[in-house]
């Protein structure tokens, strides 16, 4: 299995995979685009735009936080 962090915090948006930052981008339309659009469809797996498909693989697990966590919290989670 592995560990996946999508972090929205300001106007940077990170994503992190078994502790490990990845990717991270400065630009508030894109964060905004990004979590604004999927999160108010509240369709958590679908295809964007509400297609009937979904990820080719199974969740273990899901949490979703009303703050940004911080890099301890995530390496603490994908240990």
């Amino acid at each position: 299995w592995h560990h996946v962090v999508c972090r929205r915090q300001g106007q940077s948006l990170s994503l992190w995979v078994d502790g490990t930052v990845q990717d991270s981008q400065t630009d508030p339309n894109y964060a905004r685009n990004l979590f604004g659009s999927a999160l108010d469809s509240r369709a958590i797996g679908l295809v964007y735009g509400g297609a009937q498909a979904g990820w080719p693989f199974a969740l273990a697990g899901f949490r979703a936080y009303d703050r940004a966590i911080t890099d301890g919290e995530i390496a603490e989670l994908s240990a």
